[in-house]
């Protein structure tokens, strides 16, 4: 069988969301069952640390206490594991971009035969993308 531009796209295309997939994996598992097992307890962040030590000002800070606690604030405090929120930062945003570039890999399928230079006696019909489970 002759491999047309259209095939070599699709596989390049199957290829590129196959990475895509394995990242998003490896990012999932650090980002959730990894990363809550190995992050610290988090606390509520209390008002004077949100006023002097965050300095996001006094009227913002007493605009959101916690209920039941006036001492505290519905923000929670991340200052004793930067390292482990950091890293579950960066997988939750890892994650993110993945899931947007896998969506976008799909706008690569949406084109007229015309787009590939090919005519009609070339390519008779538009043919289905495998997707990740090969449907």
């Amino acid at each position: 069988l002759s491999r047309t531009p259209v095939d070599a796209a699709v596989a390049r295309a199957h290829i590129f969301r196959n990475v895509l997939y394995a990242i998003y994996a490896v990012a999932f598992l650090i980002y959730l069952p990894i990363g809550l097992s190995v992050n610290c307890a988090w606390f509520r962040l209390s008002m004077a640390d949100c006023i002097d030590v965050e300095q996001l000002g006094e009227t913002y800070c007493e605009s959101i206490p916690l209920a039941g606690d006036s001492s505290r604030t519905l923000l929670w405090d991340y200052s004793g594991c930067p390292r482990s929120n950091t890293m579950r930062s960066a997988t939750q945003f890892i994650c993110v971009i993945t899931l947007i570039l896998f969506h976008g890999s799909m706008s690569v399928d949406i084109r007229n035969e015309t787009d590939w230079g090919l005519d009609d006696a070339e390519n008779p019909a538009p043919r289905k993308m495998k997707t990740m489970l090969g449907m």
